[in-house]
């Protein structure tokens, strides 16, 4: 059910992707990619909370969650997020017309998505994957039927796009607070258990919040370096491409809402087997991302003109976001099984420095959006890889290939589409593609074999 809805997120986040762009001016649609971006880090107004209930109560039924304790808590939470919002809310006084609407905006997603988060964490972790799927796909729907309406009347003010998006999220909220409402009303214990939970939940899950912020910091730094220096048209072509890579993210990361719930159901023991399982399908998937650049290519070329500056770097985002899908579905969830939350923040603050030194040094040697786009390609494939050697060698599996084979393709990838004809490259990569799913085929035909021995 998760992955369904996720396949129908990823169809209205297509047509969105597609939508959108050819609608706008390009301005406009900078602006709507500023809101975009910053309302999707209003996470880390969580502390970690969050990432705290899902940690902690992991592989619990919903029945069996402490409600009292939950509840009390859950005030301190609301009351938090209500102080940031209204802090947001002051910056956007501060602002210029445009960017103060776009902020305003932010503020008020800081209360509304904050405590969602919460709810789909809840419905995660209790196995409550119905109810997960259908408030994961409504506001989706809510805003893509808004959003066709609106540009069928002609409308293409981001401002009002920015409306519906919020208001859609505020239904989808609605649902959420229905569905979870023995988690947000009731009894509650007295304010001190509330705030010793309160408290333990941040302490738990500020390490694994602070990883993911930094995990978003090295896919999406690119985006703030040429929204800050590279004015609003070169901040919307980078924008509209990674909006078109994101697609690939969002259909690989379904997997990962499903994965960690079921990991903790299952012995330590054999996390070493589903680790090489979903190695291989991770690696099927980022096939088929790659190639879908091809498709992608052409279609910018045929109905995108005023955007087509993007093409230049288009490959390198592809790679990133390859990269960024195996980092959630696959490391991510592992690190989180194992409980290696700070070795996870460690390797992605490492990355997030990696990045500042080459995007900062490369992007003020030539301005030229490239090397942002080639920086986020490097530090994603480099932070994966450290990663997963180090995993493997933590659940004692022997053998790179897993690893190393993504990184050779990914390297053909980029080498063929960037030197290169379109057709002559589509070609080398489609053979490169049956060389490496052999090889990978033969080898873990080698173990099966070595395993029944």
């Amino acid at each position: 059910m998760a992955l369904g809805a996720q396949l129908i997120v990823l169809g209205t986040g297509i047509v969105k992707s597609l939508l959108l762009p050819h609608v706008m001016s390009v301005e406009s649609f900078a602006y709507w990619q500023q809101y975009v971006l910053y309302s999707g880090f209003v996470g880390i107004f969580a502390l970690g909370f969050n990432d705290g209930v899902y940690l902690l109560y992991g592989g619990s039924s919903y029945d069996e969650l402490p409600f009292k304790r939950l509840r009390a808590a859950f005030r301190f939470y609301c009351g938090m997020l209500l102080l940031f919002a209204g802090a947001i809310a002051l910056y956007a006084l501060s602002q210029d017309a445009e960017r103060g609407f776009g902020f305003f905006f932010v503020a008020l997603d800081t209360f509304v998505l904050c405590v969602s988060g919460l709810m789909t964490y809840v419905l995660q972790i209790t196995d409550q994957f119905k109810w997960y799927a259908l408030c994961t796909v409504i506001d989706k729907f809510v805003f893509l039927a808004a959003a066709a309406f609106m540009s069928l009347l002609g409308f293409t003010d981001h401002r009002l796009f920015v409306v519906a998006d919020f208001f859609s999220k505020v239904l989808a909220f609605s649902v959420f607070i229905w569905r979870c409402s023995r988690l947000a009303f009731g009894p509650v214990s007295s304010v001190r258990e509330g705030w010793q939970e309160f408290s333990r939940d941040i302490k738990i899950g500020i390490n694994l919040m602070f990883a993911n912020f930094a995990g978003m910091l090295v896919a999406n730094l690119g985006r703030f370096i040429v929204e800050w220096f590279g004015g609003l048209d070169g901040y919307a072509y980078y924008s509209f491409g990674t909006s078109v890579t994101n697609l690939v993210l969002t259909l690989v990361t379904a997997v990962s809402s499903v994965l960690y719930p079921a990991l903790k159901r299952l012995p330590d023991d054999a996390y070493r087997s589903y680790y090489e399982r979903i190695d291989r399908v991770v690696f099927l998937l980022a096939c088929v991302g790659l190639a879908v650049y091809f498709p992608a290519y052409l279609g910018v070329e045929a109905f995108y003109a005023k955007y087509t500056p993007m093409l230049a770097y288009l490959n390198l985002l592809f790679v990133a976001a390859v990269y960024q899908s195996k980092m959630s579905v696959l490391v991510n969830t592992f690190y989180n099984a194992l409980r290696k939350e700070r070795r996870l923040l460690i390797v992605n603050l490492q990355s997030v420095v990696g990045f500042c030194v080459i995007a900062f040094v490369s992007y003020s040697l030539t301005r030229d959006i490239w090397w942002i786009a080639a920086s986020t390609a490097i530090v994603g494939a480099g932070r994966c890889l450290m990663s997963e050697f180090e995993l493997r060698r933590e659940l004692g599996i022997e053998g790179m290939l897993g690893a190393i084979a993504p990184f050779v393709l990914t390297i053909v990838f980029f080498l063929s589409t960037q030197l290169c004809d379109f057709a002559i490259s589509a070609v080398v990569y489609a053979i490169a593609v049956v060389i490496a799913a052999g090889a990978c085929t033969v080898v873990t035909e080698r173990k099966k074999v070595r395993g029944a021995r």
